[in-house]
């Protein structure tokens, strides 16, 4: 067994430990977003932290493409960055509590 799960504590962020587990599972980035169903930008801008994660994909695709079943503490930890990310993502804020649609006012032709 690895003892990976140690050090998945000392991980920040998402993306860090998303490619530090990428990098010990030997998959590229192609490598991983064929397993998950992502393409490799998208798996690039997750681990670069531009890409907000989704926490039940983490948990649905992530953990079995990155041989994480033996490994609860580094599957847990992944999965916890993943929900924090998704929380503070400046992207992820502005999209869930933006408005659909904005009121304009109405154009009004000058006087003639």
């Amino acid at each position: 067994m690895r003892q990976a799960g140690l050090e998945s504590g000392s991980f920040t962020t998402f993306g860090g430990l998303l490619k530090h587990l990428r990098r010990r599972a030997r998959l590229t980035q192609q490598q991983l977003g064929v397993a998950v169903g992502y393409s490799d930008a998208q798996i690039a801008r997750l681990e670069s932290g531009t890409r907000a994660p989704d926490p039940d994909a983490v948990r649905a695709r992530f953990i079995d493409a990155l041989d994480l079943k033996g490994e609860p503490e580094s599957a847990r930890r992944l999965i916890d960055l993943a929900e924090q990310a998704r929380k503070t993502s400046p992207s992820t804020r502005s999209t869930l509590y933006a408005p659909r649609f904005t009121l304009h006012a109405p154009r009004t032709s000058p006087p003639r």
